[in-house]
């Protein structure tokens, strides 16, 4: 079981197609998460569950809560979306967007994800 990062686009849509390197760099970089597609033209429903309203919109869905999915509004280099994987891998809850990070956290400054806002759990 591996966390999954997702990329929410659309075919047709110029920022989708100019992300498309950055995406699959991402997918032949790293192993321990599987780093997936979705074409909102072909799958409107997922995207709607997901609560998508515009192109891409790359979800990160952790391994240990398959309820939702966070959006990544940081970066869109390879870089971030490295941090955003291993964050995922070593947090241990989902810190609230632009809280500051906290140990063990490999994202430094305000949180590049934002989502269900929970408490960092005490250990």
């Amino acid at each position: 079981s591996k966390d999954v990062f997702a990329k929410f686009f659309a075919p047709w849509c110029g920022h989708g197609q100019h992300l498309a390197p950055t995406w699959e760099a991402l997918a032949n970089a790293d192993s321990k998460a599987v780093i997936a597609e979705v074409t909102a033209d072909e799958h409107r429903a997922l995207g709607g569950e997901y609560g998508t309203q515009g192109f891409p919109t790359p979800k990160m869905s952790s391994k240990d809560d398959r309820s939702g999915a966070n959006s990544h509004r940081g970066a869109r280099s390879l870089g971030a979306f490295m941090s955003c994987i291993a964050w995922e891998r070593t947090r241990t809850g989902t810190a609230p967007c632009g809280a500051p990070a906290w140990s063990g956290c490999p994202v430094r400054g305000p949180c590049q994800l934002a989502g269900p806002q929970r408490a960092p759990s005490s250990g």
